[in-house]
């Protein structure tokens, strides 16, 4: 499928491939294979595309990407949460990671990362994103289970003892 330029709103969802000749601006893609873009997205933190395969783009600003079994291809990443199974390369002229979360599993080639200003940038090799959230939401379970855990023992404590004592005990739930 081959389109021209997507402004805000738009939402374009293909089993295949996309191909966007224009400009991405806050758009959604979904492609089953890869996703082109000539010019580039410009995504204002509302863009989200997620390719089956490749991702290749002039440049990526303020959007969100996820490459669910390819790699990532462009000049520069600023301010965008990129995630690739496959390597993320950003070379060409800029080859510039500045700015938001840059995550792959296997890959990240670029020229420079971060900048003087002092800008928030993340990058992350070696851990499947996918599989390293879902460790950390079981992390919170388990810590919330724990919690719970300590305040059950805390009544069956107060029970015992009031039993003990012959008076009796109203126990709230939780």
């Amino acid at each position: 499928m081959s389109l021209n330029s997507l402004i805000t709103g738009f939402s374009v969802n293909a089993s295949g491939d996309i191909t966007v000749n224009g400009l991405v601006e806050g758009a959604n893609l979904t492609a089953g294979g890869n996703i082109t873009l000539m010019r580039g997205v410009q995504g204002g933190g509302r863009a989200m595309l997620t390719a089956g395969g490749d991702i290749v783009s002039k440049f990526i600003e303020s959007a969100n990407m996820v490459s669910a079994g390819g790699k990532i291809e462009t000049d520069s990443i600023l301010h965008s949460k990129v995630i690739a199974k496959g390597p993320i390369v950003v070379q060409g002229r800029n080859g510039l990671i500045v700015g938001g979360d840059v995550k792959s599993r296997v890959l990240i080639d670029c020229k420079t990362i971060g900048n003087d200003m002092g800008t928030a940038t993340v990058v992350g090799v070696g851990v499947d994103p996918t599989v390293k959230k879902r460790i950390d939401v079981l992390k919170n379970e388990l810590e919330q289970l724990g919690k719970q855990k300590i305040q059950l023992g805390q009544l069956v404590t107060e029970k015992h003892k009031a039993n003990a004592d012959g008076n009796a005990v109203t126990v709230n739930a939780m």
